[in-house]
C-alpha cells in the first residue's frame, strides 16, 4: 500500500487507477472525486457510526482484486482503515490518498463535483 498526495492520485486516476470513496453517502453527496465510486465503510448504526459489514462484498461487486484502486476519506483515517480491511482480502494494487478529500480541496487546481 502507497501513502500518495492528492496530486499523484490526480495524475494515477488518468491511468488505469479508479477512486474508491469510503466516507457516507450523504459526504459523498455532497462533494466527490469526479468518477470516484463510492462503498462506504462506516454506516450508521443504532446509536453512532459503525463497521459497514457489507463493506468487503460491496467492493468485490465494483472492484476486482487485480485492479488499481486509490482510496479517499474525508481526511485520510477511513481510507487507511479500507486498506487494510482490503489488503487483508487479497486486494494488492492499493493507494490510500494523504490527508484525503479536505487535502484534494486545498489543491485548488484538482476538480471536485
Amino acid at each position: 500500500m502507497a501513502l500518495i498526495t492528492p496530486k499523484e492520485a490526480y495524475n494515477r486516476k488518468s491511468t488505469s487507477w479508479k477512486i474508491l470513496d469510503v466516507r457516507t453517502p450523504r459526504e459523498f453527496e455532497l462533494v466527490r472525486v469526479p468518477g470516484s465510486i463510492n462503498v462506504p465503510i462506516m454506516i450508521k448504526g443504532p446509536k453512532a457510526m459503525t463497521y459497514n459489514r457489507d463493506f468487503l462484498l460491496l467492493v468485490a461487486s465494483k472492484f476486482t482484486h487485480d485492479d488499481k484502486i486509490i482510496l479517499i476519506c474525508g481526511n485520510g483515517s477511513r481510507s487507511n482503515r479500507a486498506v487494510f480491511k482490503l489488503a487483508s482480502a487479497g486486494y494488492n494494487n492499493l493507494a490510500n490518498v494523504e490527508g484525503g478529500l479536505v487535502a484534494w480541496m486545498n489543491n485548488r487546481n484538482l476538480p471536485t463535483k
